[in-house]
């Protein structure tokens, strides 16, 4: 997993390729990271969601099941998971 220092911003960066749902090799780049670690440790959640296996952590999929229920549901009924998710669920849950 590589990361690379951006000499010209004085931040790290990471920059892969990945297969999406299609099957097409696609490349994806992210600045910005203060540590090479946070730069290593983002595209390692990428590619485990990306996979769609039971290796990602509990927040990762909570993010994937919010953004899948978000347009179904009305935005009340949607603040009201977030509340009820973040506040009761994550912190017990969240690095599982």
């Amino acid at each position: 997993m590589p990361a690379y220092k951006d000499q010209e911003r004085g931040t790290w960066y990471c920059q892969f390729y990945y297969v999406d749902w299609t099957g097409k090799r696609k490349k994806k780049k992210k600045r910005g990271f203060a540590r090479k670690k946070d730069a290593e440790a983002y595209e390692e959640e990428f590619l485990k969601k990306g996979s769609r296996t039971c290796s990602m952590t509990f927040g990762s999929m909570v993010e994937l099941y919010m953004d899948d229920m978000r347009p179904r549901l009305r935005e009340t009924t949607m603040r009201s998971k977030e509340y009820l998710i973040k506040l009761k669920i994550l912190p017990y849950f969240q690095d599982l």
